[in-house]
């Protein structure tokens, strides 16, 4: 619908939000979720930025509020350094006093070991676009540094002056190295 809709809407659902009948009603609506996430998102609605921002805040309260944060990929247990380190072992390793669901069942995209995967999925294309980047910005500092002693030498030469390229400062291409 439009922004000014969903803005209504969204307020008026975070403020019924407090009624357990209510909490229970949103979380048996098909795609209900979704659409909470989709309001967590939203930028640019015409509205202005401060009304994207609070469906965006209550959309995040109506979603914690209903549903928890069972389902939702991106949530960390309440202790990451107790969750096992790889599925397989999460059977073996754990305590039969775990406070982690027995009945959730292992095919579960939701599950701790499919949420950790996927977190140290995320983890993992993050370290590689980090050497991309630092590779590219090495390379650019390469090039900047011919280019600079390029012009250098081009200008001093205008002016009657040659230089010599070992005259020139040479700049290391990756300064944290």
């Amino acid at each position: 619908g439009p922004p000014r809709r969903r803005l209504k809407a969204i307020t008026i659902l975070q403020e019924l939000t407090h009624d357990q009948r209510v909490q229970t009603e949103v979380r048996e609506v098909p795609g209900a979720r979704d659409a909470l996430w989709q309001l967590q998102a939203i930028r640019g609605s015409s509205l202005g930025a401060q009304a994207d921002e609070q469906m965006r805040m209550f959309a995040t309260e109506v979603e914690k509020t209903c549903f928890g944060s069972y389902g939702d990929p991106f949530a960390l247990p309440a202790d990451p350094f107790a969750v096992p380190s790889s599925p397989t072992r999460a059977t073996s390793s754990l305590p039969a006093t775990s406070s982690f669901p027995a009945s959730v069942p292992s095919g579960d995209p939701f599950s701790l070991p499919q949420r950790q995967r996927k977190r140290d999925q995320a983890m993992d294309m993050f370290s590689k676009i980090g050497s991309v980047v630092q590779a590219n910005l090495a390379a650019a500092g390469a090039a900047a540094q011919t280019n600079f002693a390029a012009a250098q030498e081009a200008v001093a030469t205008l002016q009657g002056h040659p230089v010599r390229s070992q005259d020139v400062p040479r700049l290391t291409p990756n300064p944290f190295a």
